[in-house]
């Protein structure tokens, strides 16, 4: 639970500006969410507890914005992404028991930075295609969901090298993140990984979904006025500020 030194109103500000942020950041550039709100979240709430938040609000915000990019999806895709990241995340929980927090961090930023400067490598090299890098891309995708909230840079990463269009990744992506956090809330409350979360409550729920609702809304106008290459470069931007987060994070922590 959060510190006494901070007020319920300052929490319930705070919960409600980072989900804001998450949420318009996910809707321009498909992800991006888990990145902005997770550090905040943990900070508030403790690392188990924070992780738990960001896949909880995670549901909620990709069923809103699958419900308005649902006509851009790729579902067979998403249907391989989450067919391989189910096994990932059952075993990331699980390992997560025995594991210091702190050196997974590391370990998991090191593998996230490999992958952005693998994205931006990958325009120059030969695309890939066909399920195999699917299936392998949803793997990794689970692994680093349920560890730290960020499955975004490995999507990336498959993205730049497959040569996605953007606008069928930012919807696919919803799809696939919405499975994927329906099957780690669960997977984490029956293991015994949360036992019983003080931080749930009217108002910080409240705070949270009226800062998705908030942050959904304002992505709509400025999506007018923003080409796909922008956002492609933003999502780059993204898994970049998201793996230097957990790499400091991690060594911090040591």
């Amino acid at each position: 639970m959060y510190s006494e030194t901070v007020t319920m109103i300052e929490v319930l500000l705070a919960i409600f500006t980072v989900t804001t942020i998450g949420a318009t950041t996910q809707s321009l550039s498909g992800m991006g969410f888990g990145m902005i709100a997770a550090p905040v979240l943990v900070l508030l709430f403790g690392p188990t507890e924070g992780i738990l938040w960001g896949n909880m609000l995670g549901i909620v915000n990709a069923a809103m914005l699958l419900a308005l990019k649902r006509k851009d999806t790729d579902w067979a895709i998403a249907t391989r992404f989450t067919v391989a990241a189910i096994p990932t995340i059952a075993i990331t929980v699980a390992i997560t028991h025995y594991i210091p927090l702190a050196p997974l961090e590391v370990i998991i930023g090191l593998l996230i930075v490999t992958m952005v400067v693998f994205s931006i490598a990958a325009p120059r090299l030969r695309s890939v295609s066909g399920p195999g890098p699917q299936y392998l891309t949803g793997a990794v995708g689970g692994f680093l969901s349920a560890a730290v909230a960020q499955a975004g840079p490995a999507m990336v990463a498959y993205a730049q090298a497959s040569r996605w269009e953007q606008k069928r990744f930012a919807a696919t992506l919803q799809a696939y993140f919405l499975a994927m956090n329906l099957f780690t809330v669960p997977l984490k409350w029956y293991s015994g990984l949360v036992a019983d979360p003080q931080s749930i409550s009217v108002y910080t729920l409240g705070a949270a979904i009226g800062g998705l609702i908030a942050g959904t809304a304002l992505s709509k106008p400025l999506q007018k006025h923003l080409q796909p290459s922008t956002l492609r470069t933003f999502a780059l931007v993204v898994a970049s500020v998201g793996a230097v987060t957990v790499l400091v994070r991690g060594f911090a922590n040591l």
